[in-house]
């Protein structure tokens, strides 16, 4: 069975000796319940807040989402870009124009 971002991030969290309080002060929350929230599945949190997640557990925004079944393909590929160079990119884009030129109809 696969992991959801809250079995992931209470993992990681407990794996760096954690509380849910310092975690979510060093995500910039208010409280520990948005962290107690995240955890229990109760919220599906936006890409900025995977981000800030990420950051205060130390790891890729990406390892927290590895295991997610229901992240949109879009908001991976979003992530994804925001890292790249203006260069790769490019080159990114190239390639998906490429791929979809293959999926024409022939005819």
């Amino acid at each position: 069975m696969r992991s959801n971002i809250g079995e992931i991030i209470r993992k990681k969290r407990q794996d760096a000796g954690l509380t849910q309080a310092e975690l979510a002060e060093r995500m910039g929350l208010r409280t520990k319940s948005g962290v107690c929230r995240l955890e229990r599945g109760d919220w599906k949190p936006s890409l900025s807040v995977v981000e800030r997640a990420a950051k205060a557990l130390r790891c890729s925004p990406l390892e927290l989402l590895e295991w997610e079944s229901d992240i949109d393909v879009t908001d991976e590929l979003t992530l994804i870009m925001s890292g790249l160079t203006q260069e790769k990119k490019r080159m990114l884009l190239e390639f998906g124009r490429f791929l979809k030129s293959q999926d024409r109809d022939p005819s």
